[in-house]
């Protein structure tokens, strides 16, 4: 076999198929080429979601005709002189790829004016060969414009991977939304002649986030800002009850530059520890300061990766600036406070309240309610109330002698009534070997496992993995019966804003969401009604629950749609499902349920039922 050098159009194309990997691709090298001229008013437009059409135009310094023709050469840059400049940069861009890449598979057309210039030039390319130029008026001073048509036109092989037109429109608002945040300048982006940004320099980076992520509401917002000296870490993470089912709303930017890393992933979750829900994901734009000599950008070929010379320092860093952060700005204080009875009535008709912490789940207190006063008698003063409606107890301290003003503590306990709860039924479990025990409830454990025992073993049930479970299977066999899940009109339409992303896919899933038991209609400025949810089941946040369906889209893709109804119902399950610290109604019917399904496992695979012998036990207590 003969070895023979391939041909520079071939290797062009081979280069722009690995710069270019999509149209967003195309617009982030251009706007960082805009950001290197100086600009600080930038616009955008495309349309059929970039294959058609793209426009990039700026304000900076712009090009002579001579600094035009150049451009589009490979390899030509005005960042590098030498090997050693890479360690040091401070620009977007250096390798002069991207321009030559882009035009060697488009038609492309550059309009572009320095200063000095009276004229502005105009230079029309197709596949990277000059077919026109002539001199034309710029509106500006200086600048540039460019427009790309017809991406891949000459390489069929290659525009047939490119997405669909929406799914394309929707990876270039993501990529102009991390230019939004990330640099101080101003942004006009449209898609299909709609202006979908106009956000103006010198915003703040909370305004800005508003707008990207309308349901990461300003109450969820945490500053971060950690200076090292050699490195900074800087930006806007959220509160942990501020959560998506993945990780799109975090971005992560060194020296300005967005990147993908899935060590920083990693570690920016890593300094959330145990704040964070199972599977849940926070919010983060974090921007990593550090000296360019102590970090290689060039390690990918659309600079999406980069590498630290020491990189366990930075990630330890970064981790810590978040915890600190987190500690800092999300701490639970229990204060006293000063209350006036009246009369010995208006104190034993007082209902303690609860005390929430901004993570519920990490923070909530069960203590009883201490009332601090001296004259108060002992706790043969506790008087218990009626039993509520769900099999909870609440008690009250009976005071004989009592001032006006007593000072109390605000807290609330529930007393399960375990016998209430099993009504001596027995219920057969089947292992995971398939033997079936006759069981009977004795009781619930730290608001999250009923405990039950059969003569042979203690059995141990996750409440939420098995509710989980039971709706997960209920929903599929309506679904599968009838192929579509029920709906229940809301008596009062909510209305909701959400972000640019999810709102174009919740408009062009309607049919997907309405199939799940969910009818909506849409509005305009990104808003959504909300006529009707999932019939059969209690939905505790209509709002989050649409935002993970659009997720789950937007990551398996609108082309599976099918394919994900089971991920759907999962989702939903888990929405629905009882959590830690929720009243536990029913767990007969649970374990009736488990039962006639046959269950081991949640919808995520997770185990349902711990089992122990009594045998193991009685050897731990040395009974044998």
């Amino acid at each position: 076999m003969k070895i023979k050098r391939l041909s520079d159009d071939i290797i062009m194309k081979i280069a722009a198929g690995e710069v270019i990997t999509g149209t967003y691709a195309v617009v982030k090298e251009l706007v960082e080429n805009s950001i290197d001229s100086d600009s600080n008013d930038i616009k955008i437009s495309i349309k059929d979601g970039g294959k058609t059409y793209i426009k990039v135009e700026d304000n900076g310094f712009g090009m002579n005709e001579e600094n035009i023709l150049a451009a589009v050469q490979p390899h030509t840059t005005s960042k590098l002189n030498q090997l050693n400049d890479l360690y040091a940069l401070n620009t977007y861009g250096f390798r002069g790829e991207a321009l030559s890449s882009i035009c060697q598979v488009s038609r492309m057309t550059i309009i572009s004016k320095e200063e000095d210039e009276k004229l502005g030039t105009k230079i029309d390319f197709i596949a990277g060969k000059k077919v026109n130029i002539e001199k034309v008026p710029i509106k500006n001073n200086s600048g540039t414009i460019i427009e790309v048509y017809d991406l891949f036109f000459n390489v069929p092989a290659r525009r047939k991977f490119l997405k669909s037109s929406s799914a394309e429109s929707r990876n270039v608002t993501e990529i102009v939304e991390k230019f939004i945040a990330s640099s101080n300048i101003s942004y006009s982006y449209y898609r299909n002649d709609k202006m979908i940004y106009n956000v103006q320099k010198d915003m703040k980076l909370e305004n800005k986030l508003n707008i990207i992520y309308p349901e990461w509401k300003k109450d969820g917002f945490i500053s971060v800002n950690r200076d090292d000296g050699w490195i900074k870490v800087k930006g806007m993470i959220s509160n942990p009850k501020y959560t998506r089912n993945n990780r799109t709303g975090q971005n992560f930017f060194v020296n300005n530059r967005y990147i993908k890393s899935g060590a920083i992933f990693t570690v920016f979750e890593a300094g959330y520890a145990h704040m964070l829900e199972k599977g849940r994901h926070p919010y983060g734009f974090l921007f990593v300061e550090i000296s360019p000599d102590e970090v290689d950008v060039n390690v990918h070929p659309q600079k999406l990766e980069v590498k630290f010379s020491d990189n366990t320092s930075v990630m330890n860093i970064i981790k810590g600036a978040i915890r600190d952060s987190l500690n800092e700005q999300t701490k639970f204080e229990i204060n006293f406070v000063e209350k006036s009875f009246n009369n010995q009535n208006e104190i034993n008709n007082y209902y303690i309240k609860e005390e929430k912490s901004p993570n519920e789940k990490i923070e909530k207190s069960y203590n009883k309610e201490y009332i601090l006063n001296e004259n108060i008698p002992n706790k043969k003063n506790i008087e218990y109330v009626e039993e509520n409606n769900d099999n909870s107890f609440e008690y009250k301290k009976k005071i004989d002698n009592y001032n006006n003003k007593i000072n109390y503590d605000i807290k609330k306990e529930k007393l399960y009534n375990f016998d209430k709860l099993s009504e001596n039924k027995n219920y057969e479990i089947k292992n995971e070997n398939n033997i079936n025990y006759n069981i009977r409830i004795i009781g619930i454990s730290n608001q999250r496992y009923i405990i039950a025992e059969s003569l042979e073993k203690l059995f141990l049930i996750d409440f939420h993995a098995a509710h989980e479970r039971v709706i997960f299977e209920k929903l599929k066999e309506q679904f599968i019966n009838e192929g579509r899940i029920n709906k229940k009109m809301i008596l009062i339409p909510e209305i909701i804003q959400f972000d640019n992303i999810t709102y174009e896919i919740i408009k062009e899933n309607i049919v997907y969401f309405d199939k799940m038991g969910i009818g909506l209609e849409i509005l305009e400025e990104n808003k959504i009604k909300i006529n009707s949810t999932p019939g059969n089941m209690k939905v505790k946040d209509i709002n989050s629950l649409i935002l993970d369906m659009a997720n789950l889209i937007r990551l398996k893709g609108i082309d599976s749609i099918d394919n994900i109804y089971d991920d759907t119902i999962a989702t939903m399950s888990c929405r629905a499902a009882v959590k830690t610290g929720d009243d536990f109604l029913g767990a007969d019917k649970l374990l009736e349920d488990i039962k006639k399904y046959n269950l081991l496992t949640c919808p995520h695979g997770r185990p349902i039922t711990m089992e122990i012998n009594f045998s193991k036990i009685d050897s731990y207590f040395k009974r044998t």
